[in-house]
């Protein structure tokens, strides 16, 4: 069993409510012990469950508890809707 991890999304709205053309501006932080290093995998799906985004970030978790990990939501071009970000990490 791997370590317990927190994670939140952060995006540029602080509720997550972007208006078209906005800039997505996402991160996603880890915080858990300092030292604890592993992969997180994000999905991005839209609201008929399609996979519109996958991809393996590493991180390691700085000694202030938390790990930062800039994601490439912007370059995605989703368009409008209603999404949901999955993640999934392994220690």
């Amino acid at each position: 069993m791997g370590r317990k991890l927190k994670a939140f999304l952060r995006t540029s709205d602080p509720d997550g409510m972007m208006a078209a053309g906005q800039k997505i501006d996402a991160e996603f932080e880890l915080s858990g012990n300092p030292i604890t290093a592993g992969d997180v995998e994000l999905s991005v799906y839209d609201y008929y469950r399609e996979r519109r985004f996958q991809q393996k970030f590493p991180f390691t978790v700085n000694k202030d508890g938390k790990a930062n990990i800039q994601l490439p939501f912007d370059s995605l071009k989703l368009g409008t809707g209603v999404f949901h970000c999955a993640g999934r990490t392994t220690t």
